[in-house]
């Protein structure tokens, strides 16, 4: 699951996701919090894409 970024932070992200899968599944959560859950931890990845993205292309890496 390659996004174009480097690799740490493809390695990073695929660690957060098992350990929220993990989190989600021993606690169990109904639908809708696991929902925001997702929502949450999808809004912080875009956060870190866009800041990663915009360094490159601003800063030159």
């Amino acid at each position: 699951m390659t996004m174009g970024l480097p690799e740490e932070h493809d390695e990073a992200l695929r660690i957060a996701m098992e350990r929220m899968n993990q989190c989600a599944k021993q606690a169990q959560f109904p639908g809708a919090v696991r929902g925001i859950l997702w929502a949450v931890v999808l809004m912080a990845l875009a956060i870190v894409v866009t800041g990663w993205a915009l360094r490159m292309l601003l800063g030159g890496g």
